[in-house]
């Protein structure tokens, strides 16, 4: 019978992991993106600047390596977007409170 056992450097390996997802979402705070107009996006410092349908909240989307995005059911990139697309998601706040997107997906309004 072998007996499988964990070495010093996997052990270890995985507690960096477990400790990093732990301090991880201890900093962050889940946001979620509800129905909302792109009203800026600005290709140079990777953000999308956003406006609320419901209470015309605006805020900035900061987008990272980790982010997600999709236009028109399509995977996107930040330049992709186009003022006036519509568009939901989730997002979480970091350490310095800036709001990193997670998911965003947006939608091309169609001209009438």
């Amino acid at each position: 019978m072998r007996i499988n056992a964990l070495n010093p450097i996997r052990v270890a390996a995985m507690a960096t992991v477990i400790l990093f997802a732990t301090v991880s979402s201890a900093l962050s705070q889940a946001v979620k993106i509800g129905r909302c107009e792109v009203q800026s996006v600005d290709c140079t410092n990777m953000t999308i600047t956003v406006q609320t349908t419901k209470d015309k909240e605006t805020f900035t989307l900061f987008v990272t390596s980790r982010t997600r995005l999709f236009r028109n059911g399509e995977p996107a990139i930040t330049c992709g977007f186009m003022p006036g697309d519509i568009g939901h998601g989730s997002a979480y706040t970091n350490a310095e409170d800036k709001v990193e997107a997670f998911r965003f997906y947006a939608r091309q309004v169609k001209p009438n």
